[in-house]
């Protein structure tokens, strides 16, 4: 990865990502106030951890808190889908 700096020309987006084990049995609160397990709701990674990722949108002179971007990535089984 090359240095960013201000005559960086290449993407133009910075991802930094943080995995994390859960104890199997463990429920987070994550709407409210309801626990769930993080399986259970498909919002872990292919490997089994909560990832959560931060992307910073660098095409700008300056950031400011709309350039940042925060999500889980997740392996959410694509047969659960259903399109009609």
């Amino acid at each position: 990865m090359e240095d960013r700096n201000l005559r960086c020309t290449q993407d133009e987006k910075i991802e930094i990502a943080c995995c994390f084990c859960l104890d199997e049995d463990a429920k987070t609160v994550v709407d409210a106030n309801v626990p769930v397990r993080m399986d259970q709701e498909y919002l872990l990674n292919e490997k089994g951890k909560l990832e959560i990722v931060k992307v910073w949108d660098c095409s700008k002179k300056t950031i400011g808190a709309k350039d940042v971007k925060t999500f889980i990535r997740a392996n959410y089984p694509n047969d659960l889908v259903n399109i009609s």
